[in-house]
């Protein structure tokens, strides 16, 4: 019963949101459609009124992508139907964005980065139906589905990055899309509809510090923000911004409790302003709270199950020959096995985990990447406390069906958030994730498999980020600096060959030297990156622990050659 009612809702994704936003508050600034675009980050630059048109438009977009469907057909009945009482200006704008969604494409807003625009269409048709009758049609360009729905599959992306394609994650951001309610949404204009974008960002996106239930607020400014308001006609003694602001608010409450989104209780009016707070606070009490939880619940878990039954066996056949060499079975075995998760998934879904760049990790997928790479002992070793934690051990669990043994995975995953956690922040616990992809030695094994030279650029860009931020070292002396130029001239693939032979010998038979290099390794760290691996010591074994600093340390010892070749037999 819940997906008519999801369907039936506008699913606002944080780039139309940003675009919508800016396009209100340069309204007033008279800003060139340039400037406009690159800092909303949509071209061609668009109005309110048309952006409102889009909205429109991708709420159908929304629904044939979830239906599976190639080709959209995005009906102007639609937007005629919706624009009852709107002046003609306003519906010919509306419009119009029909006849331009064909060149309409996407990119990070007001970035300074080179970055190639994402078109949401590649293809526009007119077709006759079965009654004769003409009609456009559009095709979806390469991540477009993920842009309209607002999320994105991390396979794909991971596929993506292997052959050198823009990913999509950019510019998903980290907020889920917003429900907007239509008959709300359009009877709102221009100003009032930029202060119901706050509410509904405040209510769904920001954690509540009130104790009633569904109450919420927001500082009086920040309801404003960026904003210029229009010059009022009445004369200059009887107005004020702070009165303007006022009477917008006042405006805006009593819409939203007419449509039924804001209580109306006796202890709170419907919009409130808590004179006593510093800053000054905007104060509110939804009607629909839950109700509007559930639809973006709901509208996720539809997205997550579009992924995985309409975009993955591309992904897979690209992502399993990397994988497939560590796992100590053929490509072909691997794929059978991807072949029974995909039935045992679609017979009983397991669910997902929603990580950065709003990408929904799916728990089947993971299952399998996870058993291709639970016996490697290269860089697709899984890292620290992973390699020995009870979800690990479930993927060959005895005596289990591999039905039950994802049931059971998928439950460990749910029941314990260190797991999600872990995979914003550990590099390598999924290679789809982008933690992953931000660690140099991850895009040089990638590299090594793909035919594209743009991973070991960005290897090179990644490694060179590093060192920008790591903290200067002090000079080393004469003698120092002579062994290390000596070595300079070592090729780096013997320097490593020789760095982990060297690492592996300190282990076995020097631990006293081990620990020294070790801490030197953790005192060149940066603050966070250090507390976070002494975290991770604490809830490791010693062994496992050494085990996942191995090639942090290898690489460690190459950029620091001095730290173990002044020396050798002696401690540091």
């Amino acid at each position: 019963m819940a997906e008519p009612s999801i369907m039936s809702t506008f699913m606002a994704p944080l780039w139309w949101i940003q675009a919508f936003e800016l396009a209100l508050q340069l309204r007033r600034l008279e800003a060139d459609p340039y400037s406009m675009s690159m800092a909303a980050g949509l071209s061609p630059a668009l109005t309110d009124a048309e952006l409102s048109a889009l909205l429109v438009l991708m709420q159908q977009a929304q629904q044939q992508i979830l239906q599976g469907q190639k080709w959209l057909h995005l009906s102007p009945d639609n937007l005629q139907k919706n624009l009852a009482g709107h002046g003609r200006t306003r519906s010919f704008l509306f419009l119009r964005v029909l006849q331009i969604l064909r060149s309409m494409q996407v990119y990070p807003a007001a970035t300074q980065e080179q970055f190639e625009p994402v078109p949401l269409f590649d293809r526009e048709e007119r077709r006759r139906d079965a009654q004769g009758s003409w009609k456009t049609v559009f095709r979806p360009a390469p991540m477009a589905a993920e842009l309209l729905l607002g999320y994105g599959e991390p396979y794909a992306e991971l596929a993506r990055l292997l052959d050198g394609k823009p990913r999509v994650h950019r510019l998903l951001g980290r907020s889920q899309p917003l429900p907007l309610r239509p008959s709300v949404w359009l009877d709102l204009v221009q100003l009032e509809q930029f202060v119901f974008l706050q509410l509904q960002k405040a209510t769904l996106w920001e954690k509540s510090s009130f104790r009633w239930d569904s109450v919420f607020g927001r500082s009086f400014e920040n309801m404003f923000n960026g904003l210029s308001l229009p010059v009022p006609r009445e004369p200059p003694e009887n107005w004020s911004p702070f009165r303007q602001k006022m009477r917008l608010l006042t405006k805006v409450g009593r819409k939203l409790m007419d449509h039924g989104v804001l209580k109306n209780p006796q202890e709170l009016d419907y919009l409130a302003v808590e004179q006593d707070s510093d800053p000054l606070l905007v104060v509110w009490q939804m009607n629909d709270t839950e109700l509007r939880e559930g639809e973006m619940q709901a509208y996720e878990q539809r997205c997550a199950r579009y992924f995985r039954e309409h975009t993955m066996d591309p992904v897979i056949k690209k992502i399993t020959p990397i994988m497939a060499p560590s796992s100590g079975l053929s490509t072909e075995a691997c794929l059978q096995l991807w072949r029974e998760l995909d039935d045992a998934e679609r017979a009983q879904p397991v669910g997902y985990m929603v990580i950065e760049g709003n990408l929904l990790l799916s728990y089947t997928t993971l299952f399998y990447e996870w058993t291709l790479r639970q016996k490697a002992t290269d860089i697709l070793r899984l890292p620290g406390w992973l390699a020995e934690s009870a979800a690990v051990h479930e993927l060959n669990a005895p005596k289990k069906s591999l039905n039950d043994r994802l049931q059971a995975f998928a439950r460990i995953l749910n029941d314990h958030s260190t797991y999600a956690r872990d995979m914003e922040t550990l590099a390598r616990a999924s290679l789809a994730a982008p933690v992953s992809w931000r660690q140099r030695e991850v895009l040089e094994f990638l590299a090594s498999h793909s035919l594209k030279s743009h991973l070991t650029r960005d290897a090179a860009e990644a490694d060179e980020s590093s060192r920008r931020a790591a903290p200067a070292r002090n000079l080393a002396p004469p003698a120092v600096a002579a062994v290390a130029a000596t070595r300079k001239a070592m090729p780096d693939t013997d320097l490593r060959r020789q760095a982990n032979e060297e690492l592996q010998k300190m282990r076995d038979k020097d631990p006293k030297r081990y620990q020294g290099l070790k801490q030197l390794y953790l005192d060149n760290l940066e603050l966070e990156k250090k507390q976070i691996i002494l975290e991770m010591k604490e809830r490791m074994q010693p062994q496992a622990f050494d085990d996942h600093l191995k090639y942090s340390l290898v690489k460690y010892m190459v950029e620091n050659p001095r730290s173990w070749q002044i020396g050798e037999g002696a401690a540091l």
